[in-house]
This record gives structure tokens, sequence and C-alpha cells, in this order.
């Protein structure tokens, strides 16, 4: 399996550029806040079926977390299925 190249660094923020936009997103810094991010992306169910089988199951419960954010995450955290995916997606 072929690994992923590293994208460019992101540029530094600065204090005064965080309080110029209010529409300023935070950058994820704890491991789910990251993987929820990874899961909302808009082609994340492509880079799924790409990877690998993807059952309605499991479907809904990428939905779900896209939806509620970390605490879907945290009730899923003991799915296998689930737990496996990301595993295979974010290597």
């Amino acid at each position: 399996m072929g690994v992923a190249p590293t994208p460019p660094p992101r540029p530094p923020i600065t204090t005064s550029d965080a309080y110029a936009h209010n529409s300023h997103q935070e950058i994820p810094v704890a491991y789910n806040d990251k993987v929820v991010a990874f899961l909302r992306q808009p082609n994340i169910m492509s880079i799924v079926r790409e990877r690998c089988a993807c059952s309605s199951a499991l479907r809904d419960k990428i939905n779900a977390v896209r939806v509620e954010g970390a605490h879907a995450l945290a009730r899923h955290q003991n799915d296998v299925q689930l737990t496996c995916l990301l595993r295979s997606v974010l290597q």
C-alpha cells in the first residue's frame, strides 16, 4: 500500500489573524477532534469506499460522528468496524 503525500505546512496563525476573522476555524488538537474533522470531509464516503467495504450500519455510525461530533465518536469507541475503518484510513 502506498504512503500518502505529506500536506504542505500551514502558515502560523497570529493573534491578530484569529481576532480579525470571526469565521476563523480552529485547527483541532485533540485526537477525537481530528478524527471528527477528518470524517466531516465532503468526500469521506468515497475515501471509505476506496479503502474498505462499508456496511449501512458503518455508514450510519460515520454519519452520526459527522453530525454529533466527538460525543458520537466516544459513544462508538468500542465499535470494531469503526475502529478498523479509522485505522485503515488514518494510516
